[in-house]
């Protein structure tokens, strides 16, 4: 094989590697979403397993006492086909199937489902147990953006 061509194949594969990892931060955030709370909100980091408890309704209270008021993107939003594959290890149509299942056994139901960032923010602001993501590039005064851990 000609070095030219083996170069270009180890090119590749690197850059195949890099792109499997994924754009994890070194905090273990991605760089594709930040999970934002409401900014009383004492929270500064949380496990993966508990975010996704707190998103799939299995967690109701933070470590404070209040109320989680957790707040999705639309099922159509990138930004949440990305959370969703990173917090709960699925993707939106499992996610969207667990809730059907829930609300049809009665044993809970969805978190709101927001159409834009902005809305997402504005849901987070007016509730102290509020908590969502939004874009990393979201206009992120009122709230806090808290660490996600693996």
């Amino acid at each position: 094989m000609p070095r030219r061509i083996r170069a270009a194949w180890a090119v590749m594969a690197a850059l195949t590697c890099v792109s499997a990892l994924g754009p994890s931060s070194a905090s273990g955030q991605s760089a594709a979403y930040h999970i934002v709370v409401n900014a009383a909100n004492p929270t500064t980091a949380l496990a993966v397993k508990e975010a996704s408890d707190l998103f799939l309704g299995k967690a109701a209270r933070w470590a404070d006492g209040a109320a989680v008021k957790p707040v999705d993107q639309s099922t159509v939003s990138p930004v949440r086909a990305t959370f969703t594959r990173e917090v709960h290890g699925k993707k939106v149509d499992a996610i969207v199937n667990y809730w059907q299942q829930m609300i049809f056994s009665g044993r809970g139901v969805p978190p709101p489902a927001k159409a834009n960032d902005q809305d997402v923010l504005a849901y987070v602001k007016a509730y102290p147990g509020g908590i969502g993501y939004v874009s990393p590039d979201a206009p992120l005064a009122g709230v806090k953006v808290i660490v996600l851990k693996p």
